[in-house]
């Protein structure tokens, strides 16, 4: 009877293998494979944010270094099945600018097949990009939005691009990227002040 389940599972298990070998390389096989191409030609050739503001950012966010597509399923949408719940879990970054740049809901209208075709999408331009530069593009563009923003025309950072900034700038803009007006350095000083205060106690606790 051991034997038996032993022998099932093992089925199980290699025909989960082939199904997501299959689809994560099942890019290939689709139309939109050539407007891939172009626009990881694009990711690659993007230009490196300095390490200096990048030790920055991992420092304060090191679970987002080398994130993967796999690790976004696993652990994301595997967590959430475990228990049962869904909880918000940060997609990988391949994942996060094909959702941003590449298509958008009039392509695929349906969530489900959206989700599976991003999904589809950000293996292939994994694959194409070198390491963490799906990262440094979300990164260059995520402060381009910000930047443009009414709430940053104050901050000494206004107009400046993300290879200019000093590391306190940059950590003035992780500060309040993901909501410019809640953080708002002179709207809302207090929730400024916090946030920079965590960023900045990360970095320390890091040096010790």
């Amino acid at each position: 009877m051991a034997n038996k389940v032993i022998k099932i599972l093992l089925i199980g298990l290699i025909v989960l293998l082939i199904a997501f070998l299959g689809f994560k390389y099942s890019w290939r096989l689709f139309d939109d494979k050539d407007e891939l191409i172009t626009f990881s030609l694009r990711v690659e050739n993007t230009k490196n944010i300095p390490d200096s503001l990048m030790d920055i950012y991992t420092t304060v966010y090191p679970h987002h270094i080398n994130k993967s597509t796999i690790q976004e399923i696993v652990i994301g949408y595997g967590s959430n099945i475990l228990a049962g719940v869904v909880k918000d879990y940060d997609n990988c970054f391949c994942d996060e600018i094909i959702r941003d740049e590449l298509f958008g809901y009039k392509k695929y209208p349906k969530a489900l097949i959206r989700r599976f075709q991003s999904l589809r999408l950000s293996f292939g331009l994994e694959s194409l990009v070198e390491e963490n530069k799906c990262l440094n593009y979300y990164l260059i563009k995520e402060y381009e939005e910000v930047n443009r923003n009414n709430s940053s025309y104050a901050y000494t950072w206004a107009n400046k691009t993300i290879f200019e900034l000093t590391k306190l700038e940059f950590i003035e803009f992780l500060a309040i990227r993901n909501a410019p007006r809640y953080y708002n350095k002179f709207l809302n000083k207090d929730n400024y002040n916090r946030s920079m205060n965590f960023i900045e106690n990360k970095i320390k606790n890091a040096s010790l």
